[in-house]
């Protein structure tokens, strides 16, 4: 017999979600809004976003428990407790 399969959440195990497949709770409760500029660069230091016009590193925090986990040249991955997403801009 099968193990039932596991729901993706966006969990440190799994590829990260899209900000729209969080659940709705989590969604409004994101303090930074759209993304405004994202600048990728090779040396981890040199990339940046911009949102509601703040710059945020790679690993700063947002508010309310959300955080910069990763900038990828067309996107960034946030963090939220057991949440990975992604948004794009």
């Amino acid at each position: 017999m099968k193990a039932p399969a596991k729901k993706q959440n966006g969990g440190p195990r799994n590829a990260p979600i899209s900000f729209w497949q969080l659940p709705e709770n989590l969604r409004n409760s994101f303090p930074a809004g759209k993304i405004n500029v994202l600048v990728y660069a090779e040396a981890p230091s040199d990339r940046f976003v911009v949102m509601q016009g703040k710059r945020y590193l790679e690993g700063d925090a947002l508010g309310q428990g959300f955080k910069v986990h990763r900038i990828e040249p067309a996107r960034v991955v946030f963090s939220h407790r057991a949440y990975r997403f992604y948004m794009t801009q």
